[in-house]
């Protein structure tokens, strides 16, 4: 900085710049998303959806996921009917 002192690249803390910062603790709203995960790696953090929901593209909000849709996850036959719910399906 301009006083001669020297700061840490962002994500690092610590004497010599050598510990991680867990953005998952430090930063509340990090994975702002109700149904996100936050995941804290070297340097950084991702956020990942809940099981039952997916981010379209890798932009955006998690989406629940319709399994009712999807033949090879749901296996309703003859009678039975599927039907999705928040994050699953029954």
């Amino acid at each position: 900085d301009v006083n001669g002192l020297c700061t840490c690249n962002p994500f690092w803390e610590g004497t010599n710049c050598n510990v991680d910062i867990n953005e998952c603790n430090k930063t509340v709203d990090y994975c702002p998303d109700p149904h996100d995960k936050c995941f804290n790696l070297i340097g950084s953090a991702e956020c990942k959806c809940d099981d039952g929901y997916s981010r379209p593209n890798n932009v955006g909000a998690c989406q629940d996921i319709n399994e009712c849709l999807l033949p090879t996850i749901q296996n309703c036959t003859g009678l039975r009917v599927c039907n999705n719910t928040d994050g699953s399906f029954e």
